[in-house]
């Protein structure tokens, strides 16, 4: 167990958390919540020794070893994968060398005879360790962690420094799961997930012996591996019991609590102060004016939490449109000698909201730009439907605002004549109020140009979204909004989303790429999910056990 008392945090005159104490049990997957810049990832920091704090103290048993997954991180390494991750089991390996050494010298007959008992000693010493350390299981948990996190065998032998970073991402989480440290301490660990390794990363983590404490924005995830949620809030943290959408719920009724407090209590001060201002110069009555003079004094004032506002938004009505959206013809792309996928064909129609699924580098990304004509086929055709108007939210659409905009000249510019009366509100909407809308789009937060450039959505009326990624820098009130605002839109939706919670309130039909072929469910991820499960479909016939 891990015992924290009293701890302290500042950033220069900044107070990111004073005096906060919990405990992490054993056999306990925490959740660690708050607004960004509350202090999330330096709790973590602090209890792997990567920071200090200001003041407090933690206390666990000795030996304890910790696991940290940063947010962002860089492997250099010219090894390949298979190497990268044994290095977790160097010692274990150099003991089965050492083994494998005294065999082949007993099996030869060369060795010196006086030296016999003490090889035989060294060899019944290596086996004990070997035994105790479940050595034996090596090559199997190196495979599953691998496969669970989306690497195929084929993989193995690829150098570290060649995959991308997401991918080195992936290897650097599948060390750290396979060392099993005391405490796993992990920041936003699906942030470079696939949906599938989502899914295995949390049976992963739900059945890890140890202590876990993660950051995460992915409602279902959460909702599945933890049962305690820890909230960094107004410089104190919290304890709330039970899954994540409970917390997020009983949240919302804390501050509601807080703001009917501080009205109480506003109302005792004014009535006290009133008597105070009215009495102050009667001498008969100078002891009760002082005792509630004091009685201020002495009170613990509360100080209001800022009150979280919430979007509200939908989707203009879409245009009409053709039955048929989408027509593709045996299309296949390629870069060269590289082929992204084999030739597919598909039928998109009116009103179907698609979620397109797929490793990454799987070909998600290049099969949308083919659909929104940003790339050309290398072969087979891809058709658009009668009336079809696209719009089109990019992976990297935040990316593309002018940053020497501000957020209002941004709104505005290419606004249609009528919808120029109403950017205020719009942009009040989406959290973009009073001064907030002179900002400048180059000092925005990734969650505000998000925010920003949804709403420029808004101002165009079209009837087929194609959205990659767009929950990306969305924390979870954010992506709750988004969700329900495409559930009810009219129109036709092809996305890519790798939270499960977001897909599967969202998608009406699957389209999956893997292994450079298409697979076409009709119906919800859900129950593609549960298909997949029980078919077996996506077995490596290349893996080795």
């Amino acid at each position: 167990m891990i015992a924290v008392k009293n701890l302290s945090k500042y950033h220069g005159e900044r107070c990111l958390f004073k005096e906060v104490t919990f405990h992490v049990n054993d056999n306990e997957v925490v959740g660690l919540c708050g607004e960004n810049g509350s202090g999330k990832s330096t709790i973590l920091k602090i209890l792997c020794g990567l920071e200090s704090s200001d003041s407090g103290e933690i206390n666990c048993p000795r030996g304890n070893t910790y696991g940290y997954l940063p947010q962002d991180i860089i492997m250099k390494s010219e090894k390949t994968l298979y190497d990268e991750v044994s290095e977790v089991f160097s010692e274990i390996i150099g003991l089965k060398k050492e083994a494998e050494r005294i065999e082949e010298l007993f099996a030869s007959g060369s060795y010196d005879e006086k030296e016999y008992q003490k090889l035989l000693d060294s060899y019944g010493n290596i086996q004990e360790k070997i035994i105790e350390t479940d050595a034996h299981t090596i090559d199997a948990d190196i495979h599953d962690v691998l496969r669970g996190l989306g690497f195929k065998h084929k993989h193995w032998t690829k150098r570290v420094n060649e995959f991308s970073g997401g991918w080195q991402m992936k290897i650097y989480l599948a060390k750290l799961l396979l060392q099993k440290p005391s405490v796993l301490l992990l920041d936003e660990p699906t942030n470079h997930l696939d949906i599938d390794a989502r899914n295995w990363l949390e049976d992963f983590l739900k059945k890890y012996p140890k202590s876990v404490v993660l950051v995460s924005h992915d409602r279902h995830f959460m909702d599945s591996v933890t049962k305690k949620i820890f909230e960094i809030f107004n410089q104190k943290l919290e304890t709330f019991h039970g899954t994540f959408s409970k917390y997020l719920v009983e949240r919302e009724e804390r501050i509601d609590k807080i703001y009917i407090a501080y009205e109480k209590q506003k109302d005792e001060i004014a009535h006290m102060q009133e008597f105070i201002d009215k009495f102050r110069a009667k001498i008969d009555k100078a002891q009760l004016v002082q005792s509630r003079i004091k009685t201020i004094e002495k009170m613990d004032k509360i100080v209001l939490p800022p009150r979280r506002k919430k979007i509200k938004f939908y989707f203009p009505k879409a245009l009409p449109s053709g039955e048929v959206i989408v027509e593709a013809f045996d299309v296949a792309k390629s870069y060269g000698d590289f082929k992204v996928f084999d030739p597919c064909s598909f039928t998109i129609a009116r009103g179907e909201k698609v979620v397109l699924l797929g490793v990454n580098g799987a070909g998600k990304t290049t099969l949308i730009k083919l659909i929104t004509q940003n790339l050309e086929p290398t072969s087979g055709l891809l058709r658009i439907g009668h009336n079809v108007k696209i719009d089109y939210f990019a992976q990297d659409q935040s990316q593309e605002l002018n940053p020497t905009n501000s957020v209002f000249g941004e709104v505005a510019q290419n606004c249609p004549f009528d919808m120029a009366p109403k950017l205020r509100t719009l942009l009040g909407t989406f959290l973009f109020s009073g001064d907030d809308v002179n900002k400048s789009v180059s000092v925005l937060s990734g969650g505000e140009r998000a925010r920003l450039s949804i709403a420029k959505m808004l101002l165009r009326q079209s009837n087929f979204l194609i959205m990659d990624e767009p929950t990306n820098h969305l924390d979870v009130l954010a992506k709750d909004v988004l969700k329900e605002a495409l559930a009810r839109y009219e129109g036709t939706v092809v996305f890519v989303s790798h939270d499960r919670d977001f897909v599967s309130n969202v998608a009406t039909r699957v389209l999956e790429i893997y292994d450079g072929k298409l697979r076409d469910y009709p119906g919800t991820y859900e129950e593609y999910h549960d298909y997949k499960l029980r078919s077996n479909i996506d077995a490596d016939p290349d893996d080795i056990r």
